[in-house]
This record gives structure tokens, C-alpha cells and sequence, in this order.
């Protein structure tokens, strides 16, 4: 790589689309304040009230990003991240009200991306949603076509 590569962006911005979401969340009040903020930044949202629900929309929906709430109502919401970080295909983000070093660290290892305490200012989730969101699409990017020669 030479110098003159460094200054071009690795993603082009302009170009990328908003990504869509999936928030996990079982308080419907919460839910939509952050529904109607993420949308009003360009993203489309689908919501699920329970792990059940998420399982579902995943396959249907086919998010760019899943928002978890840890505690759901009919599964613990750490299994549901462990289980979207092995799938691999979107990414995911902690939304708790669990705020305590161990607890972040416990759930980033178990597979996600990012972990944002409640109650969460919304400009910033919307920074950290696209971060991820950036991150992904340069990851899929560098990754070479099947049969091309390295460096092409």
C-alpha cells in the first residue's frame, strides 16, 4: 500500500445507504422513542417484543443492525447476542440498563459489536448505529471474490 492510497476513503460515504435495524426491546414505550428517532434518521426499523419475536424478524427482516435489550421477557437477552454474533451476518448492539464493567465486557465477548447504556442519548446511538453499520460494509468490501487474484 503507498501513501497516496491512505487518503482515499476505504468506503465511500456518499454512497452508503442508512442501515436498517432491528430493535430488540420488550418495554413498548422505549421501543417507540427509539423507533421514531432511528427512523427519523433515515433507517428503516422493525421491533420485536420478545427473543421469540427477534428470531423471527432476523430470517424476515434481514437487519443490517440488531439493538438488544438484555432483558426480555421469555429469554435472557445475552443468549439472543451470543447466538446473532455466531450467525455473523449483521451487527449487534447492547442496549441495557445493566451498565456495570463485567456485564459490558461479558456481552462484547459473547458476540457484540457495541454496548450502550439506558438510558441511551439518541444522537449518540444513531453515531454508534452507523459506526457499526461502516465497519461491516468495509469488512464485506475487503473481502476478495471468489477466484480473484490477491491484490486486485
Amino acid at each position: 500500500m503507498d501513501f497516496d492510497e491512505l487518503d482515499q476513503p476505504m468506503v465511500d460515504l456518499a454512497l452508503m445507504r442508512e442501515p436498517s435495524v432491528l430493535l430488540v426491546e420488550d418495554d413498548h414505550d422505549v421501543a417507540q422513542t427509539l423507533r421514531r428517532f432511528i427512523e427519523r434518521a433515515g433507517m428503516r426499523t422493525a421491533w420485536a417484543a420478545t427473543g421469540a419475536d427477534a428470531l423471527r424478524l432476523k430470517e424476515s427482516f434481514r437487519p443490517d443492525i440488531v439493538l438488544v435489550d438484555l432483558g426480555l421477557p421469555d429469554m435472557d437477552g445475552g443468549k439472543l447476542v451470543k447466538w446473532l454474533g455466531e450467525k455473523g451476518d449483521c451487527g449487534v448492539i447492547v442496549v441495557s440498563g445493566r451498565g456495570e464493567e463485567v456485564e459490558r465486557v461479558v456481552e462484547i465477548e459473547r458476540g457484540a459489536d457495541d454496548y450502550i447504556t439506558k438510558p441511551a442519548p439518541m444522537r449518540e446511538m444513531v453515531a454508534r448505529i452507523r459506526a457499526v453499520h461502516r465497519r461491516l460494509v468495509r469488512a464485506q468490501r475487503s473481502v476478495p471474490e471468489p477466484g480473484a487474484e490477491p491484490g486486485q
